[in-house]
């Protein structure tokens, strides 16, 4: 059994077994002479299964005994069986590492400095490498964008970095070699720095370029300790969905905001600083979703992003028209109120109706489904990514499809 007193460290424990055969006052040897056969097999979790086997002799010299020792003599005088190998309280193992915020298994790790191409050197490290951007030799000149691989981490000298062993899960902190880089972008219309999932971009001074670290719809990202500034635009710009950690950050003297995030649908963002930015030094967006069914109008069309009509001659016509059916239904049509023409409408008579639930949203189309569809039509009214949900159920009868 094997313990280590670090929270993060697990238990090593497994059986051992151990046999011996004596032999004493051997004819050939003489009184008080002995020979020990010893055998032992142990497994535990961390060295597997062992075995060893050994052989003793003891010869006596001088003057016999004047008489056989009895067994209890024999006790008192048996060699003492120590543990054949001594683990200490604290020892040192060689094992793969792991970064403990994604859990992915460091696959190379690079220090690089400003002799060295940048945005080259990340490219070629590849995914789930530990690149170490170290400043000692001055600053780093950079006229396209350092991509990021996925899981990788790209950290500033001086800068520390939490990773664990993959076998005993313990835990350390490491500290990149060198001094803090400053990274300048000299094109304006690149962004210094895009980020992917799983990534860390941590310990470094960016300045210039179109934005200094850009994202688009990335997860399990951190950026950690970084301070940019003079950038055409935003300090940090992340569009679409987006979820990670924004940490210790400064983002100064930027052309448009300091932090910009369109949706931002989980994770921490603590401790960070904003100031003489042009636009906001904070710009956060929560997931927005919008529902047909939920967000229904009968008196409005358009209504917020949702807009109902039909298909005249390939174009996209309101409806402008409503009757109210079974005295709880309106029912929006195009210049009509004729029941075969196309038409849109919610159930809300509390039983089904010609196969809709109740709440449920209806889009009928006129006699020729092809050239007279009935359409509800979504208007994005940001600019990001966009998951749809719904489900179609049997209706009335008669020919159509969902498009």
């Amino acid at each position: 059994y094997f313990d280590n007193p670090e929270s993060t460290f697990e238990q090593i424990s497994g059986p051992r077994v151990r046999s011996e055969l004596r032999l004493y006052d051997l004819a050939m040897l003489g009184d008080g002479s002995r020979l020990t056969l010893e055998g032992l097999i142990q497994d535990d979790q961390l060295r597997g299964t062992q075995a060893e086997g050994g052989v003793y002799i003891r010869i006596p010299f001088g003057a016999g005994p004047r008489r056989r020792l009895d067994r209890f003599q024999r006790r008192m005088v048996d060699r003492i069986v120590r543990d054949v190998d001594v683990v200490a309280h604290r020892q040192t193992t060689e094992e793969a590492a792991q970064f403990a915020d994604s859990g992915l298994a460091v696959s190379s790790a690079r220090i690089i400095d400003a002799a060295d191409d940048l945005s080259d050197s990340v490219a070629a490290a590849g995914a789930n490498s530990l690149v170490i951007v170290d400043g000692s030799g001055g600053a780093f000149a950079e006229s396209d964008t350092t991509t990021l691989n996925a899981g990788q981490a790209v950290l500033g000298g001086g800068s520390t970095l939490a990773v664990v062993g993959a076998e005993t899960g313990t835990q350390v902190t490491f500290t990149a070699s060198g001094s803090r880089p400053t990274v300048n972008g000299t094109d304006t219309g690149s962004d210094v720095f895009q980020i992917a999932d799983d990534t860390l971009l941590a310990g470094l001074n960016i300045s210039g370029g179109a934005n200094g670290v850009y994202g688009d719809s990335v997860s399990g990202f951190t950026l950690r300790g970084l301070d940019v500034s003079s950038a055409t635009a935003s300090g940090m710009d992340l569009v679409g969905n987006n979820s990670g950690q924004i940490l210790d950050s400064t983002s100064r003297n930027n052309g448009s905001y300091g932090f910009r995030v369109a949706v931002w649908t989980a994770g921490a963002i603590q401790g960070n600083t904003a100031s003489d930015n042009t636009s906001d030094g904070f710009a956060i967006g929560a997931l927005q979703t919008w529902d047909l069914t939920d967000e229904f109008s009968g008196t409005n069309n358009p209504t917020g992003t949702w807009s109902y009509g039909t298909a005249l001659s390939g174009t996209f016509t309101l409806y402008d028209t409503i009757r109210i059916d079974r005295g709880t239904d309106t029912i929006w049509q195009y210049a009509t109120t004729a029941s075969a023409a196309p038409h849109l409408w919610k159930n809300e008579s509390g039983a089904t109706v010609t196969g809709n639930p109740h709440g449920s949203v209806s889009l009928h189309p006129g006699p020729s489904p092809e050239t007279q569809p009935s359409i509800a039509r979504w208007t994005a009214p940001v600019t990001g990514s966009v998951t749809l949900n719904g489900q179609f159920g049997a209706g009335d009868g008669g020919l159509t499809d969902a498009r």
